[in-house]
């Protein structure tokens, strides 16, 4: 079999695998020859240059080597944008951001504290993992993205460790209003790692964050109040007429059942989770537990344990900013 034909071999084979998006037959054509000639192969040796050219593939971007419109569809993105990819879909991770609870920042920020002091390095080696409980990862074909969320964990995905490159392979991936639901079942991790993808992935970190901040200065401007208040719930309380006659109908704003709220973090977990284990966790947050005559001892909420004064100052009104959660006796 002569030179010609192999090459179409070569080139068939990687088409069956990588069929959406398909590899571009110049580029792949393009890159046997430069095989052959940088080893000086006397034969063409098959078993030699198809490994070789799967591994390239896996650490060069698609938008090199991909041939366009054989990927994603222009409108995947579209909010209207609703079926099932069935696959098999090679692209690659070109974006993780988290989007998830941060369920154990109240244990990394102490730690954070205490090593203030300690040399830079030294720090950042003794902190905690980061927090991951969802990802957002933007994914590729070469030419357009398509964003997708995390609906089960993906244990090969790792924030900050997996490198931006990353090709992954998707079958019966859910599409919903134009955003991608991964599950395990659904993705085969390929590997790869593409340098150039890393700065980019970089530099979009940094316009995310400027833009948010921006939104937040804009919002705290017209608020009249500093940035940090955006995030304190009591400081975004006005009081009412009503709670100065009545100081319980301030409570009653913020009743919940404690049964409510055991069905609503339920909901939002896989695991099950009992009621005397939330009482607990209430606890560990340091949230006083008292019993609430109003409830009648059925159920909780947000008091304020000073009932907020009318102020003389600019004839605005103060609240203390002392919280307590009310608990059935």
């Amino acid at each position: 079999m002569n030179i010609s034909n192999m090459t179409a071999k070569v080139i068939r084979h990687f088409q069956s695998i990588y069929t959406c998006p398909m590899v571009s037959w110049e580029w792949t054509s393009k890159r046997i020859e430069d095989i052959m000639e940088e080893t000086n192969m006397p034969y063409f040796d098959y078993d030699h240059i198809v490994p070789r050219i799967h591994e390239e593939i896996l650490n060069v971007s698609l938008k090199d080597i991909a041939t366009p419109e054989t990927g994603l569809t222009p409108f995947i993105n579209s909010p209207t944008a609703y079926g099932t990819i069935e696959g098999p879909l090679v692209l690659e991770i070109v974006h993780i951001t988290e989007i998830g609870l941060r369920r154990r920042i109240s244990a990394i920020r102490p730690a954070t504290r205490e090593r203030k002091s300690q040399p830079i390095q030294q720090s950042v080696q003794a902190l905690p993992d980061y927090t991951r409980e969802r990802l957002k990862l933007v994914l590729s074909d070469g030419f357009i993205e398509l964003e997708a969320i995390e609906c089960g964990r993906l244990p090969d995905i790792v924030l900050g460790e997996t490198p931006m490159g990353t090709k992954i392979r998707l079958e019966n991936l859910p599409i919903i209003a134009g955003v991608g639901h991964l599950r395990p079942e659904c993705v085969e991790m390929l590997g790869g790692a593409v340098p150039d993808l890393e700065l980019e992935h970089s530099v979009r970190l940094f316009k995310e964050l400027e833009i948010r901040v921006e939104q937040e200065l804009d919002r705290a401007l017209a608020l009249k109040v500093s940035p940090q208040r955006l995030y304190n719930i009591y400081s975004c309380l006005s009081p009412c007429s009503a709670y100065r006659t009545n100081p319980m109908s301030f409570y009653q704003r913020f009743l919940l059942s404690l049964s409510d709220l055991t069905n609503i973090v339920n909901a939002c977990t896989d695991n099950h989770v009992s009621r005397d284990h939330i009482s607990a966790l209430l606890e560990e947050l340091g949230i006083e537990s008292h019993p609430d005559p109003s409830s009648m001892g059925t159920g909780l909420g947000i008091v304020s344990h000073v009932a907020p004064t009318p102020s003389t100052v600019k004839g605005k009104a103060k609240q203390s900013r002392s919280a307590s959660l009310s608990l059935p006796p």
